[in-house]
């Protein structure tokens, strides 16, 4: 009876996780690295020796990832181009990633606890898959294919702590240990911020199955060691790999009193989304540092310092605020900061289950004290709702477009918004929309070099090259001689010269190109024909 009600709930999660995203199953690809990932790589488009050694060895897009993209590769094979089988990849694995945390979360309640009843544990394991599998929070991390890695590294990180409670549980601890040490090394491989489970599985040591005795402490310890050598190496390559794009701010950029304040800032709004989920983003920005107080900090400090004070009478929400706290800390950005994004929702892809767990808890705990009937029309309300916002969540991320004009609805006086919106724009060849937010981005961000020269591209494909001219005459003049791709501004301002028979100006202009790039083959083509013009005797 018991194995049939638990089938029954894992068929129950299943089917509320994958139905509620079947809308964004229609969804298309947006130019927010979903191309650049599933479509454009073209190590993920064949198997071959050549292919599968890029992947396994490639730090591109500042992460080592060679399981995310395996797994762009096996879709490619069915699916080509079509964003349906990549959402229905995502989709699938989110589903077990729910069935996942149902079963494991009946099993831990069952360690830690043995005074828990079968339907308390049902109850409470059963509410906490249902919330993960339908939480607004979890949008991006689902319906954004470039997100794979989150789904994907929960799936096999689930797998994980499966064969470590195995080992711990059987006897045959040999084989689940090394299995959980190759399942690691893979979800490693779908997303690095993972390596942070040596620490959440001291957590479980120490709260689910209660091992840090004076006879087996060394041998806890000793077990993660494998553990932590297998997390150390990603996370050095991850290190590099935002090194050398530049995706490392040092000290002298963002002050650690700044990261700190944004981090717990990060933290309190999570946990708010996670609680009451109506303000959520598809897009959080860096805020400006001296908006930043102290307030959230204190607030993190204080809960920390309380719910360790007071353990033994609340330790179950200790356990759920490490957790929370562990998982979160590789996305806080104080290691490593963008400068672009404060953070994001798929960040709470992993932490928020502990929140859900505390829910679960309660509503287990209604139901318990004889007020079942009223538990289950509040649980029947808040599911109703959740579905609903996360199918309006949904709808942001049905292509490029909506997705920018989205952000800048939300974010108007964000630069990086209007420019990316423009790109969006100039993309479907609507260039007078496009104009207008590179504009728009401009004004808001006078240092926007690639904005000032787009203007002058647009200018220059609407007719209109006096605009054009006049744009690039003021970028040059406002910038470096030679900063990065300046040589196509002189070339196109050379161009422009060599159409009016302005020939002369034309040459100069493409010996400052060819200055700043010799090998730049259109200002070597032009500055020939025009050098032939100018060398030919006038009739």
């Amino acid at each position: 009876m018991r194995n049939l009600k638990l089938a029954l709930i894992a068929i129950i999660v299943f089917s509320a996780a994958f139905f509620t995203y079947y809308p964004s199953l229609f969804h298309d690809f947006i130019y927010l690295d979903d191309y650049s990932y599933a479509i454009l790589d073209e190590s993920t488009h064949t198997f071959s020796f050549a292919n599968l050694y890029h992947l396994l060895t490639s730090t591109a897009d500042a992460y080592w990832g060679p399981t995310t993209r395996f797994s762009y590769l096996i879709d490619y094979q069915f699916w080509q181009a079509n964003p349906f089988g990549y959402h229905l990849t995502n989709h699938f694995l989110h589903a077990f990633n729910a069935v996942g945390i149902f079963l494991l979360i009946w099993f831990c309640l069952g360690v830690a606890n043995t005074r828990y009843t079968d339907t308390f544990r049902l109850i409470a394991a059963g509410t906490t898959a249902c919330l993960f599998a339908i939480h607004p929070q979890n949008v991006e991390a689902v319906s954004w294919i470039a997100s794979r890695k989150d789904v994907l590294s929960l799936f096999l990180l689930l797998l994980t702590v499966s064969a470590y409670f195995a080992y711990l549980k059987t006897r045959c601890k040999a084989v689940f240990y090394s299995l959980s040490l190759l399942c690691f090394l893979a979800a490693i491989g779908a997303k690095p911020i993972v390596m942070v489970l040596p620490v959440l599985l001291l957590l479980f040591d120490g709260y689910i199955f209660k091992r840090f005795t004076k006879s087996q402490w060394k041998i806890v310890l000793i077990e993660k060691i494998p553990f932590a050598i297998l997390a150390l190496i990603p996370a050095v390559l991850a290190v590099f790999a935002h090194a050398e794009i530049h995706n490392v701010a040092d000290l002298t950029q963002v002050t650690m009193t700044t990261r700190l304040l944004n981090a717990a800032d990060m933290v309190l709004m999570y946990i708010a989304h996670s609680l009451i989920p109506l303000t959520l983003s598809p897009f959080y920005p860096f805020p400006d540092p001296t908006q930043l107080t102290w307030l959230p900090l204190i607030a993190v400090i204080l809960m920390s310092i309380l719910l360790f004070y007071y353990q033994r009478q609340y330790s179950v929400l200790l356990f759920a605020w490490g957790f929370f706290l562990i998982s979160l800390f590789p996305t806080l950005g104080i290691v490593s900061f963008n400068q672009v994004n404060a953070g994001a929702d798929r960040f709470t892809y992993l932490p928020a289950i502990a929140l859900y767990v505390l829910l679960g808890l309660a509503v287990a705990l209604f139901w318990r004290h004889k007020t079942k009937y009223l538990a289950a029309f509040a649980l029947l309300l808040v599911f109703t709702g959740l579905v609903g916002l996360n199918q309006q969540q949904q709808r942001i991320w049905h292509n490029g477009l909506v997705f920018w004009q989205t952000v800048v609805a939300y974010y108007p006086d964000n630069s990086t918004a209007h420019q990316e919106l423009a790109k969006t724009y100039y993309r479907e060849n609507k260039l007078t929309q496009a104009l207008t937010h590179y504009q728009r981005a401009a004004s808001l961000n006078p240092q926007c070099f690639d904005c000032y020269n787009a203007i002058a591209v647009l200018y220059l494909k609407l007719g209109n090259k006096p605009a054009a001219l006049q744009a690039f005459t003021q970028l040059v003049q406002g910038a470096q001689k030679c900063l990065s791709n300046i040589e196509s501004v002189f070339f196109n301002m050379a161009l422009i010269h060599y159409e009016q028979t302005d020939y002369h100006t034309a040459d100069q202009l493409l010996t400052q190109a060819l200055l700043c790039n010799p090998s730049y083959e259109p200002a070597q083509q032009l500055q020939q024909k025009v050098q032939q013009i100018l060398a030919t005797p006038k009739q």
